[in-house]
């Protein structure tokens, strides 16, 4: 198999995911019901195409990063963000440490996981948000208009689309990190986590969140120490 990583390849798998997303899209909208796939394992033509994805040699770490050093406290919280954000891809229901919600099946929330643990005293609070799995999912990936981020600055743009779910998500992420720090003692460690397009809404969900003028971003960062 060619391993490639020229831009034909590469314009090859986006154009044949285009395709993939639209097929669906419009099955699912041409008088059927579309089922909720929260909890579904994803088709063997789906697995082939990520499959060959992870062929191509840009899908990988570069061998030649330079060296990082962290400590162990910072550390911990790179493996539990790698750790939930790798998990929540296997569809997990909620348990006694994790709380699953469930997104739009428009693709307007993503589904996301809300993990409690505790390493040497020191709480944390993983949030992984989930990446592309629908075909709903796709239609948000091509939204991929540049748009002000007013919530920081008007001079940062970013992706119209994932701007869109954070922005949707906001009150759902307060509410489930208040419920879970209200039943916690002490200061709590909050991660915001995902792979892909979960990654890339996560970071937005930081600013959204967390930026000076959000309303109540000040109390709700100060009241558990995040």
């Amino acid at each position: 198999m060619d391993r490639s990583t020229d831009s034909t390849s590469n314009s090859t798998a986006a154009s044949q995911a285009v395709l993939l997303a639209r097929d669906n899209l419009l099955q699912a909208l041409d008088g059927m019901e579309y089922e909720d796939t929260t909890h579904s394992t994803p088709d063997a033509a789906s697995l082939d195409y990520i499959r060959r994805i992870e062929c191509y040699s840009n899908h990988k770490v570069c061998g030649t990063l330079e060296r990082c050093d962290l400590k162990p406290a910072e550390w911990q919280k790179v493996c539990y963000a790698a750790q939930e954000a790798k998990e929540i891809h296997k569809m997990p229901r909620s348990s006694v440490q994790s709380t699953l919600v469930s997104g739009a099946m428009t693709g307007t929330n993503k589904t996301y996981s809300v993990t409690k643990r505790t390493e040497d005293g020191i709480q944390y609070l993983i949030i992984a948000i989930r990446a592309t799995r629908t075909p709903f999912d796709w239609m948000v990936n091509l939204n991929a208009d540049l748009v002000d981020l007013a919530e920081l600055t008007s001079d940062v743009k970013c992706h119209k689309g994932f701007l869109s779910v954070a922005r949707n998500m906001r009150s759902s992420i307060e509410d489930a990190v208040k419920e879970q720090t209200s039943m916690l003692d002490g200061p709590v460690n909050v991660i915001l986590t995902g792979h892909s397009s979960g990654a890339a809404v996560a970071q937005l969900l930081y600013a959204v969140l967390f930026a000076p003028d959000t309303t109540n971003a000040g109390e709700f960062c100060k009241a558990r120490h995040i």
